[in-house]
């Protein structure tokens, strides 16, 4: 199985990515959750996941951040952008960091 962490600032954010997919069924794993970019970048170094999914838009550490750090430091991390702003250039933004996919 392959291991996802989702990274969102808000928790339904995360509970909806969660719940709303049979992760099992496609051969993915939740193995952990992150409300921002700090603690997302901890949980990696500790679960090694291979698919992060990450809200672009959090305080702190954003997601355009954290992709970045990601792309330095845990390459193999495929990483997704989630983001519910109408405002597109986040979106160019993160493809640009290296993103595999937006939702």
């Amino acid at each position: 199985m392959r291991k996802v962490l989702i990274v969102d600032d808000e928790y339904i954010g995360r509970e909806m990515l969660r719940e709303s997919v049979c992760w099992e069924d496609y051969g993915f794993t939740v193995v952990g959750e992150a409300c921002n970019g700090i603690e997302a970048l901890k949980k990696v170094r500790e679960l090694k996941p291979d698919v992060l999914f990450t809200d672009i838009r959090m305080p702190g550490i954003d997601g355009l951040e954290l992709i970045l750090q990601l792309k330095k430091n845990h390459e193999t991390v495929k990483c997704v952008a989630i983001s519910s702003y109408e405002d597109f250039s986040y979106v160019r933004s993160a493809f640009r960091e290296g993103v595999v996919d937006y939702l």
